[in-house]
C-alpha cells in the first residue's frame, strides 16, 4: 500500500467534506458524522465484497501507462523514460 497515495485520498476526502475554510464546532461535528458514516458505508461494501469503483479517468491513466511499459523493450531508454514522466505529470 502506498501510503502517500493513501494520506492524500483522504485529505481530499475531508477537505470536499468540510467544503469550509473555518467552519463552527458545530458544523465542524456535523460534517465530520457525514464523513464517519460514508467511510462505515465503503467499510460495510468492502465487507460485502463489492469492489471501490474505479473512475474512468484513472483507468485511462492506468492503460497507458501500462502501454508506455510494454513499449519499453521497441524504444531507447531516454524515450521510455520520458514517456514515463510525462505520464505521470498527467
Amino acid at each position: 500500500m502506498r501510503t502517500n497515495n493513501t494520506l492524500e485520498g483522504f485529505n481530499y476526502r475531508i477537505n470536499d467534506c468540510m467544503q469550509e475554510m473555518h467552519p463552527t464546532l458545530w458544523k465542524f461535528i456535523e460534517k465530520l458524522k457525514k464523513l464517519d458514516e460514508s467511510i462505515y458505508s465503503d467499510y460495510i461494501q468492502w465487507l460485502d465484497g463489492r469492489e471501490p469503483t474505479i473512475s474512468k479517468r484513472f483507468q485511462q491513466m492506468e492503460s497507458q501507462k501500462l502501454a508506455v511499459v510494454r513499449s519499453y523493450p521497441n524504444i531507447g531508454r531516454m524515450e521510455f523514460l520520458r514517456a514515463v514522466a510525462n505520464r505521470l505529470a498527467d
